[in-house]
């Protein structure tokens, strides 16, 4: 595990340099995977160091040159902890059930707002924007 966990920061390091070399614009263009294998560089080692990975997957991932690349090709982009987010959501499931799919979402009240704006009449809608812009001051 040990020898594991100094070859993921081997590999982290090299990774860093070859990030240095980059202009500023392609580190933007790779920002979300640069940010996809510092997080799994994270939850390996911390995996690692909690002894909470199974042995065959510690002498396989021991067994590859650069396992933090390997790791990180297939680490979801755009996610720092996929797992915790899944479990949240899945918690507000469980624990909303059929009232969470019963609420109304943010587009369909937009549109109804759109809908009743539309049916007022015209005469009204400057006056209710001229009110609402005069109570505000």
């Amino acid at each position: 595990t040990s020898r594991l966990i100094a070859r993921l920061e081997l590999n982290l390091f090299h990774y860093l340099e070859d990030i240095k070399k980059l202009t500023d614009t392609d580190v933007m263009k790779y920002a979300e995977k640069i940010a996809a294998t510092m997080a799994s560089y994270r939850y390996t080692t911390d995996r690692l160091s909690s002894d909470s990975l199974d042995e065959s997957m510690i002498d396989f991932l021991y067994k590859l040159d650069n396992p933090l690349g390997y790791i990180a090709e297939r680490w979801p982009e755009c996610t720092l902890y996929g797992e915790d987010v899944l479990a949240n959501i899945q918690e507000t499931i469980n624990s909303q059930g059929d009232d969470l799919a019963k609420s109304e979402s943010v587009h369909d009240r937009l549109k109804d707002a759109q809908r009743k704006a539309a049916e007022q009449p015209k005469s009204t809608r400057g006056d209710t924007a001229r009110r609402d812009k005069e109570s505000r001051r």
